[in-house]
């Protein structure tokens, strides 16, 4: 297992997916078609997972929809209720070590009826604990960490405001933890970072000379249309401050 230990959710999000493109070894990595992952397990430590130096979905290319999409995939609208639940069940014991953990939808299709996993759901499990300290602790099949990561890291930073306590830890468990030649074409953009040194660069820079309106690859078309938006306006339209979102959803109606 790789252990990284990180001050607040969003060095822990940087600091991986920057050691992958930039600071690990060829032969320290798993590579395959435009991707790159780390070859072990990974445990990210966060210290604080409460801290949010203004965090936003737009620093992934999501909007807030796409949030609430990840709600559905994931939870029933009974997460909130669950964890103030569990709360109430583990201060019950304060002195034990008991941990509590919420049942995700495994393998749910898209809203259109697509199969949205090849092997299985990417989040495996969500729990929570109060001994030895407050800790929210969330297991990851699969994350693609310059994209959808920052989604997982703010549904630890959100459970852990719902909490109620002044200090609680994060624990990022990942399988098989990877960035992708295409997302990185939003990613180095969206940070002005150089493309000297990236181990995806080749891969990166055709794809960033790409016109969107020849592409006919869909999450390809999407991130250049992205840079548009990000020149033009200055922002993602539509892009949430992490300290606004919820847990709390409605079920997609049928």
């Amino acid at each position: 297992m790789i252990i990284k230990k990180y001050a607040d959710t969003y060095s822990c999000w940087r600091g991986l997916v920057e050691e992958l493109a930039y600071q690990r070894k060829r032969e320290q990595m798993l590579s395959w078609g435009v991707c790159v992952a780390y070859p072990d397990i990974v445990n990210a430590q966060i210290k604080d997972a409460l801290y949010d130096p203004g965090m936003h979905l737009g620093m992934s290319s999501y909007t807030k929809s796409r949030w609430t999409r990840f709600l559905r995939r994931y939870f029933r609208p009974d997460l909130y209720d669950w964890i103030h639940g569990a709360k109430a069940k583990l201060l019950k014991y304060p002195s034990r070590g008991f941990v509590a953990s919420y049942n995700l939808n495994h393998n749910v299709d898209d809203e259109d009826g697509r199969v949205g996993h090849n092997y299985g759901g990417c989040l495996s499990s969500l729990q929570i604990r109060f001994n030895p300290r407050p800790t929210v602790i969330l297991y990851s099949r699969a994350c693609q960490l310059d994209k959808i990561g920052l989604l997982d890291l703010s549904l630890i930073h959100v459970v852990a405001k719902e909490l109620g306590v002044e200090a609680v830890r994060g624990e990022w468990v990942i399988s098989n933890a990877f960035i992708s030649a295409i997302s990185q074409v939003y990613y180095t953009n969206r940070f002005k970072l150089p493309m000297k040194g990236h181990f995806l660069r080749r891969r990166v820079e055709t794809n960033r000379s790409r016109d969107h309106d020849t592409v006919t690859f869909g999450p390809l078309k999407r991130l250049i249309k992205r840079n548009m938006q990000l020149k033009e306006h200055g922002e993602i339209p539509r892009s949430c401050p992490i300290s606004e979102l919820s847990i709390k959803f409605e079920a997609a109606e049928t």
